[in-house]
């Protein structure tokens, strides 16, 4: 998608970034990305998931399932399937970077959601 990370990220300063200052007012390129990092590894999905015994498996998991793994984790959520495959994960936070209910949440998954080891 992207023909390297100098593309990368300056697509994520761009859609995200722009409007994100620091606790101090400034708006820094690298406070961004360094603030966006220390979010995601607070805010894992992953863990969420396999505390609320959704583990990646070649059998499918039911929609309350992973539903109810997110919810007890982050409340209500935003989940994408794709092919019937879990494709995507969004948590809402608020200012303070904690997670809220997301005021939109959908899942767009159908009753059986498959969630694949990833193969090396």
């Amino acid at each position: 998608m992207y023909s390297d990370d100098d593309t990368f990220y300056a697509h994520e300063w761009e859609k995200h970034g722009t409007c994100w200052q620091d606790s101090d007012g400034n708006q820094r390129e690298e406070d961004f990305f360094t603030k966006a990092l220390a979010v995601a590894h607070q805010v894992d999905v992953y863990a969420a998931l396999a505390t609320g015994g959704v583990t990646p498996r070649s059998e499918p998991y039911t929609y309350d399932e992973i539903k109810n793994a997110l919810n007890t984790a982050f409340g209500d959520v935003m989940v994408q399937c794709q092919s019937d495959n879990l494709n995507e994960v969004q948590v809402c936070l608020d200012l303070k970077y904690n997670p809220m209910n997301c005021p939109n949440a959908t899942i767009s998954c159908n009753s059986n959601i498959y969630y694949h080891p990833i193969e090396n």
